[in-house]
């Protein structure tokens, strides 16, 4: 992946870094932790809907 020095390219390089951790950790999750599956699913939401938000704001 080339180095971007647009702010917003690296925030949304950061935070698809940040979301596939968490399906990494999420795929490692056994369903039956209930409490931490749904923190993880949870969680990963919240990334994408912070990475929609920032391409919402730059297309605006």
């Amino acid at each position: 992946m080339i180095k971007s020095s647009c702010p917003i390219q690296q925030k949304i390089d950061k935070l698809i870094q940040k979301s596939k951790g968490i399906k990494v950790e999420l795929d490692n999750t056994p369903y039956e932790d209930d409490k931490k599956f749904k923190y993880l699913l949870k969680t990963l939401l919240e990334v994408h809907r912070e990475m929609d938000q920032t391409r919402k704001d730059v297309t605006n």
